[in-house]
């Protein structure tokens, strides 16, 4: 049965405290997410576990391409190598190119995770040729063995026609030892010089069975739905692999040296719970998705940070509860920074 909302307490305002009450919405055990990184601390915070690390080597905090509730992000610095391109890294040095990551751990193969990019100059993926080895990983799942161990490839952009110019392919690529698969998704590029959303869920499946699936979203548009393929055996991605968005130039004469990738607002967890807001009154219509930050979770009540991220700021907005087994409630309206309060157990609007 799908999670349900009766009746929610609290001010729709950035920042401020809402208890939402209903059933059915299961249990999550840390309430809040493994990781809620929006940076406006001004410091770069290593991840709470220890077998990972949240800001990953060339990690800079930047304070360039302000939006509305933003004033800190997090960049990477081009490379000048004289080893490689400048702007580029060599195959393989993930080390000089900005990694969020984080090591979910648990015993749950499920990740969802959510975050906003910004890529500084137009086309700046179009270099993306070379067979192969010529590609920009957008991110990455992979065991704790390390960089060299087989992993899951999300998404990727390649242009295997080798036309420096050309658009690239969006890619969904496994690599495990005993088993090799790329997907192409046609030819695509993503936003240039705007602010984007990206929403993933990543279902690792059965041990050594090929039932894993994996879906992208890019401003809530699903970009990368695959299913059937193994997620999960004795050398390959499993429950505590860590995850990590991306920048990475893989062996391509790449972007200038002015071309950067940003990042802002990071949520990754290893549960599908989570506590979304959306500006329409059904989930999959929605055109802005943003993730509430839960600080406590029980059956029947949940207790979350209002995170109104690219909402405005005032007008309607609907609630979702997505529960442990990827159930979505209706949607509940609410008006944002109107000052509205329930108690619980009276609601303030009837769900549809």
């Amino acid at each position: 049965m799908a999670p349900s909302i009766s009746s929610i307490n609290g001010t729709w305002s950035h920042g401020s405290s809402v208890i939402i009450s209903g059933s059915g919405f299961l249990t999550k055990s840390p309430a809040a997410p493994l990781v809620w990184a929006d940076f406006e601390e001004g410091v770069l915070e290593e991840s709470p576990l220890s077998s990972g690390t949240l800001l990953y080597d060339n990690a800079n905090l930047f304070t360039v391409n302000p939006r509305s509730r933003s004033v800190y992000c997090i960049g990477g610095t081009p490379l000048t190598s004289a080893s490689s391109p400048v702007g580029t890294t060599n195959w393989g040095e993930v080390s000089r190119n900005v990694e969020v990551r984080v090591a979910p751990g648990g015993a749950n193969p499920q990740i969802f995770g959510f975050c906003r990019r910004y890529y500084s100059e137009n086309n700046m993926l179009r270099g993306t040729y070379g067979g192969d080895l010529g590609q920009y990983k957008v991110n990455r799942m992979g065991p704790n063995t390390g960089e060299s161990a087989p992993d899951v490839i999300l998404l990727s952009y390649i242009n295997m026609g080798n036309d420096p110019n050309g658009i690239p392919e969006g890619i969904l690529n496994y690599y495990m030892p005993e088993y090799y698969e790329v997907q192409y998704y046609g030819r695509r590029e993503p936003p240039y010089q705007q602010w984007f959303t990206e929403e993933f869920i990543i279902d690792c499946g059965t041990y050594g069975e090929y039932d894993a699936s994996a879906q992208y979203w890019e401003n809530c548009n699903l970009i990368v739905n695959s299913s059937g393929f193994l997620g999960w055996s004795a050398n390959g991605p499993h429950p505590n692999s860590w995850f990590c968005f991306q920048n990475y130039y893989s062996n391509y004469e790449g972007p200038s040296a002015s071309a950067y990738a940003y990042f802002d607002d990071v949520y990754l967890d290893n549960t599908l719970s989570r506590v979304m807001l959306g500006n329409a009154n059904t989930y999959d219509d929605c055109t802005i998705r943003e993730p509430q930050i839960p600080s406590a979770w029980s059956t029947s009540s949940i207790t979350a940070t209002v995170n109104l991220g690219g909402l405005a700021s005032s007008g309607s907005a609907w609630l979702y509860v997505v529960d442990s087994t990827g159930e979505v409630s209706s949607g509940e309206e609410i008006t944002i920074n109107a000052g509205e309060s329930a108690p619980i157990g009276t609601p303030i609007l009837s769900v549809r």
